[in-house]
This record gives structure tokens, sequence and C-alpha cells, in this order.
């Protein structure tokens, strides 16, 4: 849980162009020039836009995914189907993820 809040405030900080679903898996990506490696089997899902991020994470053989938005400090937490390709939704950088795909 550590690594997806220090992943969110990294995310607060990119304001890439344009905003398009970003995933992060195991094998690490770079966020506003530092490398971000969550844990073993967690994917991290973002959308961030110049002012605005929703950002969502979860494990692949769990079975509850978390989110949240640039707006207020709540993290919600949703139930997921455990898999291997299951991730977070995370559509915009404006709706707090609710659910998995």
């Amino acid at each position: 849980m550590k690594k997806v809040l220090i992943v969110l405030l990294l995310v607060a900080f990119a304001t890439p162009s344009v905003a398009a679903m970003t995933e992060i898996d195991s094998s690490g990506s770079s966020i506003g020039g530092v490398t971000y490696k969550p844990s073993k089997s967690v994917i991290v899902s973002f959308v961030a836009a110049a002012a605005t991020y929703a950002a969502g994470a979860k494990h692949q053989a769990g079975t509850s995914g978390y989110g949240t938005l640039n707006t207020d400090s709540n993290l919600s937490e949703f139930d997921c189907a455990a898999g291997t390709t299951t991730k977070v939704t995370v559509t915009d950088s404006l709706t707090m993820p609710t659910g998995c795909q």
C-alpha cells in the first residue's frame, strides 16, 4: 500500500499534455524522471492531465482494487476478480475508479 501512495504522489506531479491511461507493472516505468516499480504482480493504472489525475491499483492474486483522485485524500476500495489480466479501470482524470476490467 505504501508503494501505491508513493506512485499516486508521483502521478500528481506528472503533467503530460495528453491525458491517456498508463499502466505500470513490475517491469517499471518512468514518471517525472523517476523509475517506479510496483511490487510483483501489482498493476497501477492512471490517467493524468495538466491539473488532474485518477489512479488505481490491484494485486493480480487479490480481489480488491483501490482508486483515488487528485481532488481529495480518499481511497476507494471495490471488488475485482482475481486474475493475471484483471486491472483497475481508469477512464479519465476526473472520474474515481470504481471497478476492474
